[in-house]
């Protein structure tokens, strides 16, 4: 397991992580036309950085952490 990378595009009031990845996020979803076999889709993330990835999608979009039109997700 690595350090979750999130730390170094850490902006917006994202919170510092120094924890372990422990999810894999898809930065453009499956549901919007993301692939899970593209490596450069798929980031490991902790846990509370991927909750906070979900839960503030217009900040995590200007991070590029997420990608796409994300409709009932956008905040």
């Amino acid at each position: 397991t690595e350090a979750c990378p999130t730390i170094h595009r850490r902006g917006a009031g994202m919170p510092i992580c120094m924890g372990m990845s422990q999810d894999v996020h898809e930065i453009l979803p499956r549901s919007r036309g993301g692939s899970i076999s593209e490596e450069a889709n798929l980031l490991c993330v902790c846990r509370t950085g991927h909750r906070w990835i979900h839960e503030h999608p217009t900040a995590a979009k200007a991070l590029g952490l997420l990608r796409g039109s994300h409709g009932a997700f956008d905040a």
